[in-house]
């Protein structure tokens, strides 16, 4: 497989793990508390529709808008950790799918949820409400969460990579 090849699949793949793992927290949360509806498919992305008007608050209600984003950047971190065993896989291609994947499960959430909210709206609204605190604490945690994220990246997660690139070159 050409090197461009592997990047769009693997870019693919890591983007459609993304989407298996975050919305399947808000379908499996929206299963346990009997308020799932359906999904719908947009430009935007995939959304899990509930039943309205809404029938959760609280604690619940945070916790099914907001688990989704700490369970992909929990697994991004869980990646991280992992680089120097993924490192020893001599298949290039399943390293390229666990560095891309890395950097998705890092990046996204706290990216949406920080900068895109201000467009968009999601989740924030339901961590906001449900926690009865300001939308602007919640994007600065994530603005932090997501600095915090690109450093990691730029600085830990690329490098090891590139190293590892360049000594089997």
């Amino acid at each position: 497989m050409s090197k461009k090849c592997r990047q769009y699949a693997v870019n693919i793949l890591a983007v459609i793990t993304y989407l298996i793992i975050h919305e399947g927290t808000h379908i499996i949360q929206a299963l346990a508390h009997g308020i799932f509806q359906g999904l719908k498919f947009s430009i935007m992305g995939v959304e899990v529709l509930i039943t309205q008007p809404l029938t959760i608050g609280g604690w619940k209600l945070a916790c099914f808008s907001g688990l989704s984003s700490l369970v992909t950047v929990g697994t991004g971190y869980v990646i991280y950790k992992m680089t120097p065993a993924i490192l020893v896989a001599g298949n290039q291609f399943i390293k390229s799918y666990f560095y891309y994947t890395a950097l998705v499960f890092l990046i996204l959430d706290p990216l949406y949820i920080s900068i895109f909210s201000f467009f968009v709206g999601g989740d924030i609204n339901g961590i906001s409400v449900g926690l009865g605190v300001p939308y602007m604490l919640i994007k600065g945690i994530y603005f932090a969460v997501l600095v915090l994220n690109v450093m990691l990246a730029i600085k830990k997660l690329y490098p090891k990579y590139t190293q590892d690139y360049k000594s089997r070159a």
